[in-house]
């Protein structure tokens, strides 16, 4: 712990409840499992359990050969009178799980009302982590799932994220290095903000399905890395927004090593560095689909060959051809 006050309470084998000691200069270690029976942790923390790496608590276990199941709903930290109905709205759970790499399941998230950053690396490096779960909030705020399962190698199937309205990184780098990941969740949403699905899939390699990107209005470095080093993935989602904006695109497929196929409406690619290297190191021959009303060549308003705009070696056609 830092310098975040924090109130828990703990009780082994359903014993009698006692208080968490934070003082002390080594981090204070509860025996469980096996003979000494399940742990169970209360709280009253309106604030949550941290705000920021220097100011946030983390759980931590010893035996890196036992495995680590969590179960019940985080709300108990925040009230465990009245978890069912207490304000999530200044609750923070950043680095709570950071390198738990025996953590096997995770507890519910039930909130709706979610805070800035609520989830902030909470799940980072949980490489056992298998199961991620269920994330029901539709009202999101800045940075709420970012890196919020980064480096979790175990996790194969990612949530549902219900949103239709986005908010600034709120995906952020959330299933960065999620190598065993092979479906994106469905994204629906309408409204995007600045970053917020950059890097979202980064480095998932065993990624085959991209969700639908059905957005046609774009936000500053929205889907910026958003699938940089997915080496399994074969085709792009349709790109149907028809004016890009600064860094929108920018590394988006970069280091794709099988695309072979995208499909980008665009007719406006004026903005800056909209296209920056996103189809360097893409397959050497694929199909490019662009809407008729934009043109081939070297001139302003063009699109260009290269590693910023139409991959060399690629076959073109206008969209429905």
């Amino acid at each position: 712990t830092h310098s975040i006050e924090v109130s828990l309470q703990y009780s082994v084998n359903n014993g009698a409840w006692a208080d968490y000691v934070f003082t002390t200069a080594e981090p204070f270690a509860i025996a469980f499992g096996g003979e000494n029976g399940n742990l169970r942790l209360r709280g009253k923390n309106i604030a949550g359990t941290g705000t920021s790496n220097s100011d946030c608590i983390s759980f931590s276990f010893e035996d890196p050969n036992v495995m680590v199941s969590c179960k019940g709903d985080i709300r108990t930290l925040v009230d465990w009178e009245a978890y069912t109905t207490v304000s999530t709205a200044e609750a923070k759970f950043v680095f709570l799980f950071n390198d738990c790499t025996v953590l096997t399941s995770a507890p519910e998230l039930p909130a709706t009302t979610l805070a800035e950053d609520c989830y902030y690396w909470m799940f980072r490096n949980c490489t056992s982590l298998t199961d991620a779960p269920v994330l029901p909030a539709t009202t999101l705020s800045y940075g709420c799932y970012s890196c919020m399962f980064e480096g979790c190698t175990g996790l194969t199937q990612a949530p549902e994220l219900p949103a239709t309205v986005l908010a600034e990184a709120c995906y952020e780098h959330m299933f960065e290095g999620c190598t065993s990941l092979i479906q994106a969740p469905e994204l629906s949403a309408a409204v995007l903000m600045p970053y917020c699905c950059s890097g979202m899939f980064q480095g998932c390699t065993s990624l085959t399905q991209a969700p639908e990107l059905s957005a046609t209005v774009l936000a500053e470095s929205c889907y910026e890395s958003m699938f940089q080093g997915c080496t399994s993935l074969t085709q792009a989602p349709v790109l149907p927004a028809p004016t890009l904006v600064k860094h929108c695109y920018s590394n988006m497929f970069y280091e794709c090593t099988l695309l072979n196929h995208i499909t980008m409406l665009a007719t406006d690619i004026s903005a800056v560095r909209c296209l920056s290297y996103w189809v360097k190191g893409v397959a050497s021959t694929g199909t490019f689909s662009k809407a008729e009303g934009l043109d081939q060549g070297e001139e302003d308003g063009q699109i260009r060959t290269g590693v910023s705009g139409i991959p060399s070696g690629w076959t073109v056609k206008n969209y429905g051809e």
